[in-house]
């Protein structure tokens, strides 16, 4: 599309229309995995996801592009987020971050495998057809997954999750199946659980919660900076990418043998401290790739902490939701990524980094105001997420 001289300004400009893209789609979404079920919500925007990366091959103009970049951007989170839902609701609470583990692992394999298509497809239409076309492999989902019978038990559906948690207990090889028999209802209403979001999201402790994850701009923010810039950096920009990779799967590693340890709250509070040191010291090193690289690593820590953490502590009536909610609010840090790249293009890069690092450090302060979650049952209402200490 020639978006050089003159036109470069598109590119970071079509970067975050994408985001823009994420922010919107995470908000439908989340609404629509609460209301339909995370199952449905997983594979209608998987298939989405991969028929506009196909379709975006096909455009000749770059406003079609920047439509379609903003849909694709639009259903790409969603899918991350319904799986990342479904797993913490199926499993006990001792298991949540192994779930959480092997979800994060799978998309850093992904990550290190991407620049071996880009290797081999220099014409980014083949590159964007390839990519689309792995969306064959989530067809048999459709059989093997199940829905959350804890969604469903939240919405009143109590048959079917119990047949659901019978199945679960028959692969497990358990044959006493009398406390899945005897599903507990959750304390309160559901159906004000969800019609009252507004009223739980303003309480007072609440209103603290959600103020302190403006953490979530800043970790989006700080990690796009990195991951956007992998080809500013010196070097093979396709073994950048795939070090990225490789970076983002040690991240996965620390944060399973982390969160059980020191929890989710101290986790995070250290990693994003290490983090926030690296960025500020990196602008006057030469050898900056290595602490870029450190940088990166702290911030994949920090980010696998924030899905599993913000997914334990809103009920679930009205997770997918507030977690949209959540996480639009990272999607602006995500948006503002790309002109924070191109700053240090254009000279200075040492107030950026002392910018973002303070921003870091006070996040990694604020996070200590909220309840540790590890090992604790998800709540179910409204009432019993509140209670959290």
């Amino acid at each position: 599309f020639e978006l050089v001289c003159e036109r470069s300004w598109i590119q970071p400009m079509l970067i975050s229309l994408y985001f823009i893209g994420k922010m919107t789609g995470a908000l439908v979404g989340g609404v629509f995995s609460d209301k339909f079920g995370r199952k449905p919500t997983f594979l209608i925007f998987n298939a989405l996801q991969f028929i506009v990366t196909i379709a975006m091959s096909f455009v000749s103009d770059v406003t079609t592009y920047a439509l379609a970049l903003f849909i694709s951007g639009g259903t790409s989170l969603v899918n991350f987020m319904a799986a990342n839902v479904l797993g913490l609701e199926l499993v006990a609470p001792q298991y949540r971050s192994l779930v959480y583990f092997f979800i994060d692992a799978g998309y850093s394999i992904g990550y290190m495998i991407l620049p071996l298509f880009a290797y081999f497809l220099r014409d980014w239409r083949w590159f964007l057809r390839a990519t689309g076309l792995i969306g064959i492999l989530y067809v048999p989902y459709y059989w093997l997954i199940d829905e959350s019978p804890q969604w469903l038990t939240s919405v009143g559906n109590n048959k079917k999750a119990r047949r659901i948690r019978e199945k679960m207990a028959k692969f497990n090889g358990d044959q006493n199946l009398s406390n899945v028999k005897n599903v507990d209802k959750p304390d309160g209403d559901p159906d004000q659980g969800r019609l009252v979001v507004f009223l739980y999201i303003t309480k007072f402790q609440t209103v603290k919660r959600n103020f302190t994850y403006f953490y979530r701009i800043m970790v989006c923010m700080s990690y796009y900076v990195i991951a956007l810039n992998a080809n500013n950096m010196g070097g093979n920009r396709f073994l950048n990418m795939f070090y990225g990779g490789l970076t983002e799967l040690a991240a996965s590693i620390i944060f399973f043998m982390s969160v059980d340890v020191l929890g989710r709250r101290n986790s995070y509070s250290v990693v994003m401290s290490m983090a926030a040191v690296s960025i500020a010291v990196t602008p006057f090193l030469v050898l900056s790739i290595m602490t870029t690289m450190f940088s990166k690593l702290a911030l994949s820590v920090a980010f696998a902490v924030i899905y599993t953490y913000s997914g334990e502590l809103f009920p679930t009536t009205i997770r997918h939701s507030i977690l949209a909610v959540l996480s639009s609010m990272g999607r602006v840090g995500s948006m503002v990524s790309p002109f924070v790249i191109h700053a240090g293009v254009s000279g200075d890069t040492i107030t950026p980094s002392l910018i973002t690092a303070t921003l870091i450090a006070l996040s990694a302060a604020a996070v200590m105001l909220l309840p540790e979650t590890r090992n604790k049952t998800l709540p179910q209402t409204a009432q019993q997420a509140t209670a959290m200490k």
